[in-house]
């Protein structure tokens, strides 16, 4: 007990010295002396402790110094490691972004949503429409709260629920492509977007039943029928005399015939490829081939094609969950047949001019891009067949 009392007092003074030091000393000797000391408070012989350096030491030759190293840079560590399975994409600062992409409207997707839903994720918070559709980069983009914020931080995360988004726009305006990659940074090509495909005039029609009584379009008058609304289109068409101009110019014109826009697949599919996003990145099916498969989830041609995407264990029910309504569709509305809205004439003149042009080269681009991994659900014929 008196040695370490002893040691104490020496280690004490030697912290005392150092205050009242002579100014004098150089830094060397005051490091000197105070490695002596400590040195004797440990009990180590002097020859231990170095001796103070020369008044005037010669300087020793200069050193050449290296050239930097060029290191290649290196991944940044994935803060929430992910199995075979992808859950989520994970941003450079950590954040949760959704990964799966069901877009379209009228061509199956809330069916969808509704039988996934408890594997499903949205925003955090979020409640009913707003956990399937979350029309982020049409309404709020650029706004003070960032779309990575919405979902939480990639190291929180509880694997078991995909985070998805079910905004039926997302693949027809014509900014959104260059959002989504402004959102997701190097990420972008992480994320899978999903289109059912419907006939074009049926989901036209359909687009525009539900719109009417939906309210998100302004129609020219209150009783607007779908003959008015397509006499209306096509006078729009004609002003334009382009048919590719009035096509590709969605900002050059309103937004009403937005239910003819969607359904011309073609452009929808090649806005995103235009953007450098890939082939692979995409699932298309016809919005009949989930639906005319809901008895079976396992074995649903969809479904196996977005897990050989997103993995084995995605869209996956918990024992016991099943679905309602077996072979219906959860969103079906009610309105005349097509041929009881509109004449032979208009119906011929929107199959030759708008959408037969339109289809061709939906065709020729899905026998193309399944030869680069473009996924057509269902199909079991040859890549590149058209």
């Amino acid at each position: 007990a008196s040695k370490c009392f002893r040691n104490l007092l020496i280690g004490a003074s030697v912290l005392v010295g150092l205050i009242f030091l002579p100014q004098t000393l150089q830094v060397p000797q005051v490091e000197c002396i105070v490695r002596s000391r400590l040195g004797e408070a440990a009990g180590l012989p002097p020859a231990y402790v170095p001796s103070p350096p020369q008044a005037n030491p010669t300087p020793p030759p200069p050193v050449p110094t290296p050239a930097p190293l060029k290191l290649a840079p290196q991944p940044m560590p994935h803060p929430h490691p992910q199995t075979k399975d992808k859950w989520f994409v994970c941003d450079d600062s950590g954040k949760v972004l959704p990964i799966w992409y069901a877009a379209l409207e009228k061509a199956g997707s809330q069916t969808l949503y509704e039988d996934m839903k408890p594997v499903l994720r949205g925003p955090t918070g979020c409640q009913g429409l707003a956990c399937k559709e979350v029309h982020y980069f049409e309404l709020y983009w650029g706004r003070s709260n960032p779309y990575n914020e919405w979902y939480g931080t990639c190291s929180d995360f509880k694997t078991g629920k995909l985070v998805s988004d079910f905004t039926p726009s997302v693949v027809y305006w014509h900014f959104n492509p260059n959002r989504l990659k402004a959102t997701y940074g190097s990420h972008y090509q992480e994320i899978v977007l999903q289109m059912g495909l419907r006939e074009p005039l049926a989901r036209t029609m359909s687009a525009f039943t539900h719109a009417n009584k939906q309210g998100w379009i302004v129609f020219r008058h209150p009783h607007e029928t779908f003959a008015d609304h397509m006499d209306s289109f096509f006078k729009s068409w004609d002003e334009v005399g382009d048919p590719e101009h009035w096509i590709t110019n969605l900002t050059s014109r309103s937004v009403e015939f937005r239910t003819v826009d969607q359904s011309l697949y073609y452009y929808c599919i090649r806005r995103y490829l235009d953007h450098g996003f890939l082939p692979s990145q995409f699932i298309v099916y016809p919005a009949l081939m989930y639906l005319n498969h809901r008895d079976n989830l396992d074995t649903n041609p969809v479904l196996q094609a977005a897990r050989s995407k997103l993995g084995p264990n995605t869209l996956r029910l918990p024992a016991g969950v099943k679905i309602k309504q077996a072979g219906a569709n959860r969103n079906k509305g009610h309105h005349k047949t097509i041929e009881e809205e509109l004449s032979k004439s208009v119906r011929k003149r929107l199959q030759q001019e708008v959408f037969g042009p339109a289809n061709e080269k939906l065709m020729k681009l899905l026998a193309e891009e399944s030869r680069n991994g473009m996924l057509l659900a269902g199909y079991t014929g040859q890549a590149g067949d058209v």
